[in-house]
């Protein structure tokens, strides 16, 4: 399941951006050059393809889920560290949410 959410994240972003696996089931992606509508719009490909994915899915507990949490900063505006802890705390509020609404 990690190996498919790699390719899925892979295929959905842009040429120069990266993705990382941070441990675990944990991903973090380098959207370079990217303001918080262009992240929103990758991130709607992203479920897309991951609905796609879960549909070929016969297997319920082979199927992906996905949290997102995203973060913008101007080239000086916020270190790393900052930007990723910034992200995982929306990420994780997002989960929260989807949970209550399940």
């Amino acid at each position: 399941m990690i190996r498919s959410t790699a390719m899925i994240l892979k295929k959905c972003l842009r040429e120069d951006d990266i993705v990382i696996r941070m441990g675990g089931d944990e991903f973090l992606a380098i959207l370079q050059d990217c303001d918080a509508e262009m992240a929103g719009m990758i991130e709607q490909r992203i479920r897309i393809a991951i609905d796609a994915y879960n549909a070929s899915i016969s297997e319920i507990d082979r199927r992906i889920s996905i949290s997102f949490g995203f973060a913008v900063a101007k080239s000086d505006e916020l270190t790393i560290e900052q930007l990723i802890q910034k992200a995982d705390m929306l990420m994780y509020q997002n989960k929260a949410i989807n949970r209550a609404h399940e």
